[in-house]
């Protein structure tokens, strides 16, 4: 009798854990910050171990079920080999286990408006910018998920779990109060 109750206890904490293990990291919350980023495809796959096409190796914080040459996007933070890779709308932490790669600057932000008339949107750090009306229909599609990535030149704007892309320009206060 004693060791059913042991092994039931057993089996909840290894199943508390697991299910701690695979759940993701949820939305980052802090947004208006610097990051490094690239896009890339999957050499090879061992449970939680990711080689890319460029060499570098990266441990995942859950189980990945992925196929080789699948493109996949890595955002890290600014200055640490740790971050988040994104693949087929899923989103898992890693960190570098080892290898070199070619990274993007940029910085990390949440859409909070999208005005599709005026081909506009907002960001959470206050800024506006401008888009065509195709790339404003595009970026309407990103409010459910809203983390999205400036590039450093502030030329484009990325969301990484769709590995979507548009061209931007920000739009200045003096250039918003031009017309009036």
């Amino acid at each position: 009798m004693r060791s059913s109750s042991f092994i039931k206890k057993f089996f909840l904490f290894f199943l508390a854990l697991f299910l701690f293990s695979c759940a993701g990291s949820g939305e980052i919350n802090r947004y208006n910050r610097n990051i490094r980023y690239f896009f890339n495809t999957i050499r090879s796959i061992n449970r939680r171990v990711v080689t890319l096409s460029d060499g570098s190796t990266w441990k995942t914080n859950r189980l990945m079920i992925a196929v080789n040459l699948a493109e996949v996007m890595v955002v890290l933070e600014e200055s640490v080999p740790v971050g988040y890779l994104y693949i087929n709308n899923s989103k898992y932490n890693v960190s570098l286990i080892d290898g070199a790669f070619k990274i993007n600057y940029g910085y990390l932000d949440q859409l909070t408006k999208v005005d599709t008339s005026a081909n506009t949107f907002s960001l959470s750090n206050g800024t506006h910018w401008l888009t065509t009306p195709k790339n404003i229909r595009l970026i309407n599609n990103w409010q459910s998920i809203p983390e999205v990535i400036i590039s450093l030149d502030k030329t484009t704007i990325i969301n990484p779990r769709k590995m979507e892309f548009a061209n931007v320009v920000e739009i200045t206060q003096s250039d918003s109060t031009k017309g009036k």
